[in-house]
């Protein structure tokens, strides 16, 4: 009888997760769609390995744009602009920038900036946050037919 509880009691204890394994697995992708609130992306940033860190930062300002906090999303999106180092990030950078100016009703600036995105790099579903993004800005546009 021993034996069976024991064993009950080490299986229930190899199938708990360990909090700090949640800090550090993987971000979901950068441009998938936000289910938390931003909060919660900041705290997995905070946590974040230093391998992530980027991916992490670009979901909490995404998260910080959609909730309206755009003072902080601004100071995430310069830090971003800093840690940018390879093709794909900087343009991942850009494109939280546009959103950042369009929700600050700055279009034209953000669709020059949208020109200055490789759309090659990108992963699928960024191609949709940049195609969204494009569309949207077009039609606030004297072109909304170009949307």
């Amino acid at each position: 009888m021993s034996l069976v509880l024991l064993s009950l009691l080490l299986s229930a204890c190899a199938s708990t997760p360990d909090s700090s394994d949640n800090a550090k697995a993987a971000p979901p992708s950068a441009f998938s769609r936000l289910e938390k609130k931003p909060d919660w992306y900041l705290q997995q940033l905070a946590q974040a390995d230093a391998s992530y860190r980027f991916t992490w930062e670009l979901l909490a300002a995404r998260s910080l744009i959609a909730a309206g906090d755009l003072q902080q999303a601004s100071a995430i999106s310069q830090q971003l602009a800093k840690e940018a180092f390879t093709p794909r990030q900087k343009d991942e950078q850009r494109l939280v920038a546009a959103l950042l100016l369009q929700r600050q009703g700055k279009v034209e600036p953000a669709l020059d900036l949208l020109t200055k995105v490789d759309k090659r790099p990108l992963a699928a579903d960024a191609m949709a946050v940049y195609y969204s993004l494009q569309a949207s800005l077009l039609s606030q546009t004297d072109t909304p037919l170009n949307a």
